[in-house]
């Protein structure tokens, strides 16, 4: 369930074969592209982003607000084809940080041990104060408020 070019095991059978066919960036301008940045614990890890569709997202990030995911809870609550389904066509739609418009969402992956850290929520403005500074938790107080 991992991007090919990212080189790790996958957690089910995504063949790794490359389809430059479908390599089509989705439009950033018609509102219906979110950006996930994916983050791993791999010594080769390259933090890539890949645009979804809305459908796509908010199968990964169905919480309200919800912006953080781990990819073994995902594949947990939806089951692996699903997984396999949804994150398949997201490897397909690669963007590179200089055109993106935005993060929408962080997938993390190997992040078990790590997942304590997380807000319940899984929500990045939900995080609990000693792990962000003062400028942040001014930011996401405000956030919170205008989310409401």
């Amino acid at each position: 369930l991992r991007p090919r070019q990212h080189g790790r095991r996958h957690l089910s059978g995504i063949s790794g074969q490359e389809d430059t066919s479908r390599d089509i960036p989705l439009s950033q301008d018609n509102g219906t592209v979110k950006n996930i940045q994916i983050i791993d614990g791999a010594d080769n890890a390259t933090y890539s982003i890949f645009q979804a569709t809305d459908e796509e997202f908010d199968a990964i990030f169905p919480g309200p607000g919800q912006d953080i995911e781990v990819a073994e809870d995902y594949v947990s609550r939806v089951g692996e084809d699903a997984a396999n389904r949804t994150l398949s066509e997201l490897w397909q739609r690669p963007i590179h940080k200089r055109e993106v418009q935005g993060i929408h969402g962080t997938l993390l992956y190997d992040y078990g041990e790590k997942s304590k850290f997380l807000p319940e929520s899984k929500r990045e403005i939900d995080r609990a104060a000693g792990q962000i500074n003062q400028a942040e938790r001014t930011l996401y107080a405000r956030l919170r408020s205008d989310a409401r």
